[in-house]
């Protein structure tokens, strides 16, 4: 199953944090992730588990999160997902 996470802003760090948290509990790998802007239209939409666990991650890594999420690539939500 493809699961279709869509970012409402473009620097929607939060919203990242959300979902991916839910990914990690529900153990889905990357691959089976779309990240697409909030405004666009995907024919199915499907979201992730509702599980939630808590992930510990460096701090470097958040750090790193701010400064991507501020990019304009359309693939940053997935390239920090994998990098999770």
């Amino acid at each position: 199953m493809i699961y279709t996470i869509a970012m409402g802003q473009a620097d929607d760090l939060d919203s990242f944090r959300s979902a991916a948290r839910k990914l990690l509990a529900g153990h889905v790998d990357p691959a089976d992730v779309a990240w697409v802007d909030g405004d666009a239209s995907t024919l199915f939409r499907s979201t992730p588990p509702d599980k939630e666990r808590i992930a510990f991650v460096p701090r470097a890594f958040v750090s790193l999160a701010e400064v991507v999420a501020r990019h304009r690539d359309t693939a940053r939500w997935s390239l920090l997902y994998q990098l999770l």
